[in-house]
């Protein structure tokens, strides 16, 4: 090789620690010109080192760079040296984590830079050294996808939470996490990357695999808030389990106790140094969060896409009033994302096609047949059962347009079902994120078309009674097709956390401000929209 010896081997220890990097987020972590980068990879591919491949969605495609069997053993020695994560059979796995991978290399590098840094005997910001990628158990995955290192000895453990996960998903992932904590896969972990091996045995440290700080970003505020609030208490809000919580849409965060670069070891006050954002707890921004739009290579393509694998049953129209783009703009979007197999089309309705299923199901960890099946069930309901599901679906979807418009951000509510075993289930159209007399936090909405007599709207009520003697007490607005039905909701959700108004209302608004179309026993009240991350 006549390039320079040493960018040669920092290209590859930087491929070596990092597959499937692009040069931007590479240049990043080394903190060179991406064009340093780029001219290193390219070397290194002309020496039959590295190979490129293009990767992407929507007619998108980016570069992401990997080490060849070659450039592993000029890396490591000897094959059998290397990590299972870079071998022909860790990287389709890998690959297949595209988006997990995406929101690591560009949340990861920057984490500290975000951080007030105080440790008067290491001083300077905390850099990212090394990546460890964790394989789901044979219960699944758990929620930590991968094992940072950063200098200082500080270790980071880092989870993703998608859109396609519910609450009850997410606390099973915690679940399998400490199951693989008892069963020390984790420790196997730290072994690997040389951690737990630099710990003596002491009476006062706990043998247990802990992280200096967990790392959760969700992919919206909502998957952030049910990661948040899923978190066992008990086990982890000890004190010592630091977390810090970042929705990759907005850039807001959330730390949750302090980062203990040395979480096995015990330290005097005098002793002890951390970083902090402020006071813990306090909400916070997050400079550089990754941007999904990017995976398409144009904000319609993922825009079109994601709202479709949200809001099934979506029509173009109602696509293009919540895009703010013309119709033909999203009619031409949806035809490519349909020629592709990513959305289907039913009588005019858009629902994800198997090409979406199959991308949706790997980038969040979940089932392909789970999603299949909610897909599945939308489109007989819609189309096949009962004709009258197929006009509640597009009012369900057009109210989301609609308060979308009046600044508010509403979620599906298949997202947010709640579930008290034994007892009784929640499963609301969908929730929204409101500051209203019924209490500050999540608001389940009703869409209540043809519920007429006492005895249809009693039944309606039904889960929440069950839900609210069991002391769960969910605010919910009961949006009614006649004035005549809101009045039977309002009598009957006297006693309970309940607004109403109807869907004529709903559409001239305001649905926010003081004061809204929301009434509490007959009387307008004050809406506000919120934002927890």
């Amino acid at each position: 090789m006549q390039y320079m010896e040493q960018d040669g081997m920092e290209a590859l220890d930087t491929l070596a620690k990092y597959p499937f990097i692009n040069p931007r987020e590479a240049a990043v972590i080394k903190g060179v010109n991406v064009s340093t980068v780029r001219r290193q990879f390219k070397e290194l591919r002309k020496d039959g080192l590295a190979t490129c491949h293009m990767v992407g969605r929507g007619g998108h495609l980016e570069q992401r760079w990997v080490l060849t069997k070659e450039g592993l053993e000029r890396r490591f020695g000897s094959i059998f040296n290397v990590p299972r994560q870079l071998t022909e059979a860790g990287l389709p796995n890998l690959y297949r984590k595209m988006d997990q991978l995406r929101d690591l290399y560009r949340i990861a590098p920057a984490l500290f830079d975000n951080l007030e840094w105080d440790c008067p005997w290491a001083p300077g910001t905390p850099r990212l050294t090394g990546c460890h990628f964790i394989r789901g158990g044979k219960r699944g995955p758990g929620l930590i996808q991968a094992a940072l290192t950063y200098t200082h000895g500080i270790s980071v453990w880092f989870g993703r939470v998608g859109t396609q996960l519910g609450e009850p998903q997410i606390m099973q992932r915690w679940e399998r996490h400490l199951d693989d904590l008892d069963r020390g896969r984790a420790a196997e972990y730290f072994r690997r990357i040389d951690r737990l091996n630099r710990i003596d045995p002491h009476p006062d440290i706990d043998p247990t695999p802990r992280p200096s700080v967990y790392l959760v970003v969700g992919a919206d505020e909502l998957a952030t808030v049910q990661a948040y609030q899923s978190l066992p208490g008990e086990v982890y809000r000890d004190g010592r389990q630091p977390f810090i919580f970042i929705n990759a849409e907005s850039g807001g965060f959330h730390l949750e106790g302090i980062v203990n670069p040395r979480p096995h070891e015990i330290y005097d006050d005098d002793e002890f140094y951390a970083a902090r954002i402020g006071d813990p707890g306090k909400v916070a921004r997050f400079d550089g969060p990754p941007h999904p739009e990017d995976l398409f290579g144009e904000t319609l393509f993922y825009m079109v896409f994601e709202l479709v694998a949200q809001w099934p049953g979506l029509i173009v129209q109602d696509i293009a009033r919540r895009c703010r783009r013309s119709k033909g703009e999203v009619a031409e979007v949806v035809q490519q994302l349909t020629g592709m197999g990513w959305l289907q089309e039913r009588g005019g309705m858009l629902y994800l096609g198997k090409g979406g299923i199959i991308f949706v199901s790997r980038r969040d960890g979940v089932s392909v047949n789970g999603v299949e099946a909610r897909v599945g069930d939308a489109i007989t309901q819609d189309h096949r059962q009962v004709g009258a599901h197929r006009i509640h679906t597009a009012a369900v979807n057009r109210l989301m347009v609609r308060l979308h418009e009046a600044g508010i951000r509403a979620f599906p509510g298949w997202r947010a079902v709640l579930d008290i075993p034994g007892v009784t289930q929640l499963k609301p159209d969908m929730v929204m994120f409101a500051e209203t007399p019924l209490g500050r936090g999540l608001h389940y909405i009703e869409v209540e078309r043809t519920a007429k007599s006492p005895e249809q709207v009693a039944k309606k009520f039904a889960p929440y009674r069950e839900a609210h003697r069991m002391g769960y007490s969910v605010p919910v607005i009961f949006i009614t097709g006649t004035p005549e039905a809101e009045e039977l909701f309002r009598r009957q959700g006297r006693n309970l956390p309940v607004l109403t108004c109807t869907l004529a209302d709903a559409r001239r608004g305001p649905l926010a401000g003081n004061p809204s179309v929301f009434r509490r026993d007959g009387q307008a009240v004050p809406l506000r929209p919120i934002r927890w991350f």
